[in-house]
């Protein structure tokens, strides 16, 4: 009888680890997957507001640096009219920029000109679901480690710094996370985005060189 006894409860406890274990793996594996997703999410506001701070304030005068040749644009899919180089300033100090999320993870990046709300698009928009007007999209190309020109214009005389009529520049990234478990999906995708104001040093000058840009509104988002 103890025999019997003594064997029923070391092949409940195997039976116990058996149910057990699998859980814990996926509760430990979980935690690990998370901390990682959220390293990257951090990794992605960097680079957000490193593309926002350049392109509020890297530009001496806007409309005469807007003209200049861009690293990222090249024709005729685009020109530097209608994707300024504020924005190229923006892709530049995002490729250049050492925060710890894997250019490659990028997907998309957008600069636009950014309603109240802090927004691409019309007044009352609310969302990322089109840049056309006053916008510029850019998609990094993993074969050639940089940023290209996809669609978008913003033109670059239709800036403004003036301080009755100042605009502000947004930054939105889209990147895709990889889960390293295999356990959850493939992949999640992550975004940012943040909106910078352009200091004008005249009262109503419209020629105003850009200063240093103070974001003004932040929002972080997983999907």
């Amino acid at each position: 009888m103890r025999r019997t006894s003594g064997s029923g409860r070391r092949g409940a406890v195997i039976i116990e680890t058996a149910l057990v274990a699998p859980l814990l793996l996926v509760i430990v594996f979980g935690i690990v997957e998370m901390a990682f997703l959220k390293k990257d999410d951090a990794a992605l506001a960097s680079l957000v507001r490193a593309g926002g701070r350049t392109a509020a304030s890297a530009l001496a005068d806007h409309r005469e640096q807007s003209h200049q040749p861009s690293e990222f644009c090249a024709p005729p899919a685009c020109s530097v009219e209608n994707a300024p180089e504020l924005a190229d300033a923006a892709a530049t100090a995002i490729v250049h920029s050492d925060a710890r999320l894997s250019k490659d993870a990028i997907d998309e990046l957008w600069v636009y000109k950014a309603n109240a709300k802090g927004y691409p698009g019309k007044a009352d928009s609310t969302g990322f679901r089109s840049c056309v007007n006053a916008c510029v999209v850019y998609r990094w190309s993993p074969e050639h480690r940089t940023f290209e020109y996809v669609s978008g214009s913003w033109l670059a005389d239709d800036i403004s710094a003036c301080v009755d009529s100042q605009d502000s520049v947004g930054i939105y990234l889209k990147a895709t996370h990889e889960f390293h478990t295999g356990l959850f999906s493939r992949g999640v995708d992550i975004t940012d985005h943040a909106v910078f104001s352009f200091d004008s040093t005249g009262p109503t000058s419209c020629s105003a060189r850009v200063g240093g840009g103070a974001d003004t509104v932040r929002t972080d988002s997983v999907r």
